[in-house]
């Protein structure tokens, strides 16, 4: 009896092509269907990128180019270039191909149908540019191999966990004998760098009889199939010796880091689940602390082990935390933080950053959570399937893209990944493959590698035997020591060309190396590569576009502008102009013409009229004076030279007004001008204003004693003058006679009126003024403190004393 999952499983294999095509949403590439690329060139940019390629390897590997290997072909004088060209630039003159083909695969199934991989193998085949993918069913199995590795702290700190930490094998064996049968586990251990401030100089050189010197990491265990009759895990971490450190901080992420990258050290399994269980009840060392001891070099992520130790433990900075959560992602190694109550919320945080990979418990005495924990984290990750395979090419060369369908219903999706899987459930995969661009380091037309895919967990992986078409098959097929007539008697024909024998060389074996003239090393270094030019016989033949001895001068960056004025082939990047012509400073090259005819009217002598005599010719064209323009500098732009022209073409219809004249029509030439050019006055504006930068407005003042405003342009293109003229004059107002007489005497009697009223004025103030004078006189007066007939300030001449001793 055939079980209920073998039978999905051929019910995907019979209709698969069917969910690919519509459930996938995908073209089927399968049949091998090239899938048309957008970014092809045009026809015309793509034959000159097809031409550079000289080699027919070269031109397969270039989308939409086709090789010429016809013998016969003669197109464009049987250029080495020309046979790589587009089907549309061959034209008609070639009848035989090198070419890609179709995308293939081939399926095969591989060992028993009962795998749990169907089908077990194919067969690719892809040319550059070209994409195909596959399909695969995958079932999961219910026992699925499991590698645990129990890496600890053994500083001082934890010594009484380490009694309680070599229990957990048992336990982690009777936890996990129902969810696997396949169970290896390893033991590791860490302290922290042993140089100092991480470790004391005694403690390093001279420990404790019951300790050993400190150590960045050591792997005591690699990964062992899980013994009961001896528990070898047990007896491990039991005998393991506790050490000694100063800091708080342990190298807890430096451990980490071998573990996961030394795979074979440690024993990990491509194929298996991976859980990496940490316990310490310190804080850990991030990148840059190890420059306190003298570390600077930053940790390089590589394995570094010898003899089990981790020997570059004083050579490189710790690891940052970003890389450790890199590295878990890229090995794929599910973390359990099991630490002490103190640094609990660090190790969350920590887990948080890569939260599908990791997760964090509590570690105490009796440590009864750490084998719950595991056995419950291997049975998530036991649903969980994601196919990968390790790349033997680059993504720029290679590129895989992955689609899925997980369970029984629904569409692919993309990705490489399903979870929450129930057990022998059938995953189905489609995995596709572009060459994007052929190995650089290929020798063979042809380079094969097998890829294996592996879903994790499985012990079985689908092989991929990859061909990758880079060369052509009409290479290498050439016999030695030909002697073809078309290649001169000293070589073969291959792929259409001549393959010469050793000692010649060229398009037809026609240089021979041992003649110094002819000999190829002479000029190819010097010919700038396939793309400009080739080395035939000790000389540059350059394509199409380059020139110069070694092809260096690009023609299409010639300044010339115009080929009949000059060209570069006498001076590489630089116009040489023919006879007539010059280059100036702000004009292309060679555009300067030493001619006069463009600065001549038709019948005029070159000695008077050039330009006009109003301006200068220059480079046959004319340079204007000051208000003149035009071809020929014909049409003046100066108010003078209209004036004449708007007076007579109005006139007055009142005393304010004007209207246009019978002399103001274009045809009466009544009316002159000296503008050189058609002036034209279609009607007459209320109000008129500047409108144009290249307008100018006039006012004459010579019309019956009025001022005329009007305002014209120039307009180049018509070669004519418009004028727009305002009908309203400004004209001053005429004063009316009046008698003299009242003014002279009104003029006289304003003049007395002021002097007398300036008199009065005066008198006034110098009165006040007086007066006040006065009063301030009389109150000091009154307010003396001497007799009215003395001086208080005088004092007699003579003084007089008295002897107290004369007695009369």
């Amino acid at each position: 009896m055939i079980p209920t999952n073998r039978i999905a499983l051929l019910i995907f294999l019979i209709f698969g092509s069917f969910v690919l095509k519509n459930g996938l949403g995908l073209q089927q590439r399968g049949g091998g269907k090239v899938i048309g690329d957008p970014n092809i060139p045009g026809s015309d940019e793509l034959s000159q990128i097809c031409r550079q390629n000289k080699k027919c390897g070269l031109c397969q590997q270039t989308r939409g180019c086709v090789w010429c290997n016809d013998p016969k072909y003669t197109h464009e004088a049987n250029s080495l270039y020309d046979r790589c060209n587009t089907h549309a630039g061959h034209g008609q003159d070639c009848t035989q191909f090198e070419q890609q083909g179709k995308p293939s695969t081939d399926s095969r199934q591989g060992g028993s149908f009962g795998g749990s991989i169907q089908p077990s193998e194919y067969g690719v085949t892809l040319w550059v540019g070209q994409k195909v993918n596959i399909s695969f069913a995958y079932t999961d199995s219910g026992n699925k191999p499991l590698d645990l590795y129990y890496l600890m702290d053994l500083s001082q700190t934890m010594e009484d966990d380490k009694d309680a930490v070599s229990r957990l094998g048992g336990e982690f064996a009777s936890a996990l004998k129902s969810v696997t049968k396949d169970l290896r586990m390893g033991f590791g251990s860490f302290v922290d760098k042993p140089v100092m401030p991480y470790a004391a100089y005694s403690h390093i050189n001279h420990p404790e009889p019951s300790k050993r010197p400190p150590y960045g990491f050591e792997n005591q265990l690699p990964l062992t199939v899980v013994n009961r009759t001896k528990p070898l895990f047990e007896t491990t971490v039991r005998d393991a010796q506790i050490s000694v450190n100063l800091d708080a901080p342990e190298g807890g992420l430096d451990a980490m880091m071998q573990v996961m990258e030394c795979w074979e050290q440690i024993g990990w399994r491509h194929g298996a689940h991976r859980i990496l269980v940490v316990s310490t009840d310190g804080t850990f060392h991030i990148a840059g602390d190890g420059k306190l001891g003298g570390i600077v070099i930053p940790n390089d992520g590589k394995c570094h082990m010898d003899n089990s130790l981790y020997v570059g433990t004083l050579e490189y900075d710790y690891p940052s935390v970003s890389q450790i959560v890199a590295k878990i992602r890229q090995k794929q190694i599910y973390v359990i933080f099991a630490v002490q109550q103190e640094v609990l919320n660090l190790y969350k945080t920590l887990s948080s950053l890569v939260s599908e990979y990791a997760s964090t418990i509590r570690l105490d005495a009796k440590s009864t959570d750490v084998g719950r924990l595991v056995r419950e984290q291997y049975a998530k990750i036991r649903s969980t399937v994601e196919l990968s395979y390790k790349p033997t090419l680059k993504e720029s060369e290679l590129g895989v893209t992955y689609y899925v369908i997980c369970g029984k219903e629904g569409n692919f999706i993309k990705g490489n990944k399903c979870t929450e899987l129930v057990p022998n459930a059938v995953v189905e995969f489609v995995v596709e493959f572009e060459l994007k661009r052929c190995p650089t380091e290929y020798s063979d037309r042809e380079w094969a590698q097998i890829l294996e895919f592996t879903p994790t967990g499985s012990q079985e992986s689908l092989k991929v035997n990859l061909h990758l078409k880079c060369g052509c098959e009409c290479e290498g097929t050439a016999p030695g020591n030909g002697a073809e007539a078309s290649c001169t008697g000293r070589g073969s024909i291959e792929c259409g060309i001549c393959k010469c024998n050793e000692g010649y060389t060229g398009d037809r074996c026609q240089c021979d190396r041992s003649s110094e003239s002819e000999d190829v090393t002479k000029c190819s270094k010097l010919c700038g590569g396939p793309n400009r030019g080739s080395c035939t016989c000790g000389a540059c033949v350059c394509n199409k576009g380059f020139s110069g001895n070694s092809c260096e001068c690009d023609d299409s960056t010639c300044p010339c502008v115009t080929e009949s004025h000059g060209d570069c082939k006498t001076s590489c990047g630089k116009c040489s102009c023919y006879d007539g012509y010059s280059s100036v400073p702000g004009q292309p090259a060679c555009t300067c013409s030493s001619s006069h005819e463009g600065c001549l009217q038709k019948g005029e002598d070159e000695e008077k009229k050039l330009c006009g005599g109003k301006g200068s010719c220059f480079c046959n064209r004319c340079r204007c004076q000051e208000n003149f323009v035009g071809k020929y500098c014909n049409v003046c732009q100066r108010c003078d030279c209209l004036d004449e022209f708007v007076q007579c073409s109005v006139e007055r219809e009142n005393k304010t007004h004007i209207r246009l004249g019978k002399k103001g029509e274009n045809s009466n030439p009544t009316c002159g001008s000296t503008v050189g050019s058609n002036v034209t006055i279609t009607t007459l504006y209320p109000n008129i204003s500047i409108t144009r930068d290249d307008e100018k407005k006039c006012p004459s003042t010579d019309f019956d004693g009025c001022s005329l405003e009007y305002i014209f342009g120039y307009d180049e293109s018509e070669q004519t003058i418009e004028v727009r003229v305002r009908s309203r004059l400004d004209c001053p107002i005429p004063l009316k006679a009046t008698n003299p007489v009242p003014i002279i005497f009104g003029t006289v009697f304003s003049i007395l009126f002021l002097g007398i009223l300036t008199l009065i004025l005066w008198k006034i103030i110098t009165y006040l003024m007086d007066k006040h004078e006065f009063n301030k006189f009389e109150t000091e007066c009154q307010n003396r403190k001497w007799e009215i007939g003395g001086n208080p300030l005088y004092k007699e001449a003579t003084s007089t004393f008295q002897n107290p001793a004369y007695t009369d």
